[in-house]
């Protein structure tokens, strides 16, 4: 007689990490994973080249000390150092006990936003202290850092309008800047956003958004650049109070603004009072992180999908006091880490330690779940840096080298994400229009047997 083996619930289980989940107070899923770290079964990233499975991401960042100066015409400028790293992103956690180097330094325009493409540094505007009615600068400046470095910063084409601390982003091979913390009279700055192409080496003034609040520039919530397809996403609010905005898109290609469908949607609480270029967006979904007092040492990564209308938590343990330390009276809440994106799903996250002696690196790869409407975050490194020592450093800037894109490249590229992009979409959300043709027959065959029985078969002999 053969023995019926009974299976437990437990051998149909696979084998993941142990996550927990819990209730946030926006009454989302919060998704917490222990960060791991396991790289021993891993092949590490040697000088021969790195193996198969193992990626390297060159990332450039800027130190900015206490020392500013003053030009005779009132242009200020700030002290800075950069530096350049190769993130070994699923190679084994190390400590570079080596300290690093700067390969430039000098001075950059003062509240400038910069960029990286190809091979240089782009810095675009700044301050000017001697102009009371202007005090947005229009000046454009390159360093270029690969393969050899430039002696300094040298001009561009000078922007439209004079901006400072503008949101930018890179799409593409060209340069976006919007919104600018002015202190110049709406009327004198009417320009929203400008585009500069770095082929040409011409600036293109964007149309500004519908209904673009001129007199109100803060009630704009969100200003990201993202893609498949291309497009600049923007959402304002009517009143600070108010806990929905309404999107509207520009189509870079067709050079026209539109409103997301819906438009109107609700916003998360905890990004209502952000600065709208503080979203990182990859793919069509923006992320944000935030500290929560309630997550005590946790970090907390915020997504929304703009396709899905949906949004998104997830936890990463262990890394919120680091990231967000105190760096005395004047930085309630903590300074943020520097936060950008890799590739695909993957993001770093960049800080100086308390004393500054030494910079921390942490990759991790974000997963979104629509279904559970949590994130699965992962962190693939963790790396650290030593530094030189400088007085008062702040992180400036940072992000990924990005390399030019040649035209038949990028064509290349579109084809394939679109095709990517239809695959996935039809496995993880079952969005196929053949399947939900044959499911409609098969109900339509089903309904007509029941209510008038199978088709006679005439004789006609």
């Amino acid at each position: 007689m053969s023995t019926i083996h009974k299976y437990s619930r437990d051998e149909f289980i696979p084998k993941r990490r142990k996550t927990i989940y819990s209730r946030s107070r926006s009454s989302l899923n919060i998704r917490t994973t222990t960060p791991r770290v396991d790289t021993s079964a891993r092949p590490l990233c040697t000088a021969a080249g790195p193996p198969a499975g193992c990626f390297s991401y060159d990332i450039v960042f800027c130190v900015s000390g206490i020392r500013t100066a003053t030009d005779d015409d009132g242009t200020r400028w700030t002290h800075t150092k950069w530096y350049t790293i190769s993130v070994q992103a699923d190679g084994r956690g190390k400590v570079y006990p080596k300290r690093l180097r700067h390969f430039w330094k000098g001075m950059v325009p003062t509240k400038a936003p910069l960029a990286t493409l190809g091979p240089h540094v782009y810095s675009f505007g700044g301050v000017n202290i001697s102009n009371p009615s202007s005090r947005e600068i229009r000046e454009s400046y390159r360093l270029r850092f690969t393969p050899q470095v430039g002696k300094e910063f040298v001009p561009v084409s000078p922007m439209l309008y004079g901006r400072s601390v503008s949101e930018i982003s890179v799409l593409g091979n060209k340069i976006y800047l919007r919104n600018s913390f002015s202190q110049t009279p709406p009327l004198l700055h009417p320009c929203w956003g400008e585009v500069f192409d770095v082929d040409n080496g011409k600036w293109e003034a964007l149309p500004n958004p519908p209904n673009y609040p001129f007199q109100y520039p803060e009630s704009i919530v969100v200003s990201a650049v993202v893609e498949n397809p291309e497009r600049v996403i923007v959402a304002y609010r009517p009143n600070a109070h108010y806990s929905f905005a309404t999107f509207y898109a520009y189509n870079v290609r067709h050079r026209s603004w539109g409103r997301l469908a819906p438009a109107k949607r609700f916003l998360h609480k905890l990004i209502c009072d952000s600065w709208p270029g503080s979203s990182v967006s990859a793919g069509n979904t923006l992320y944000w992180i935030k500290r929560e007092e309630a997550l005590s040492d946790d970090m907390l990564f915020i997504a929304y999908d703009l396709d899905l209308n949906m949004w998104l938590e997830g936890c990463l343990k262990g890394h919120g006091r680091f990231f967000y330390q105190d760096y005395g009276i004047l930085d309630e809440g903590g300074r943020p880490p520097r936060f950008f994106h890799l590739e695909k799903q993957r993001f770093c996250l960049l800080q100086f330690s308390d004393e500054t002696d030494y910079i921390r690196c942490v990759v991790v790869h974000v997963s979104p779940m629509p279904r559970m409407k949590t994130l699965d975050i992962e962190v693939v490194c963790d790396q650290k840096y030593a530094m030189e020592r400088t007085t008062c450093a702040a992180l400036a800037f940072c992000n990924i080298v990005r390399k030019k894109i040649d035209l038949e490249e990028k064509s290349t590229i579109d084809l394939e994400e679109k095709s990517t992009n239809k695959e996935a979409r039809g496995a993880n959300y079952g969005i196929r229009r053949e399947k939900i043709d044959l499911e409609e027959k098969s109900t339509n065959k089903e309904f007509k047997k029941r209510h008038f029985g199978e088709p006679s078969t005439l004789n006609l002999a």
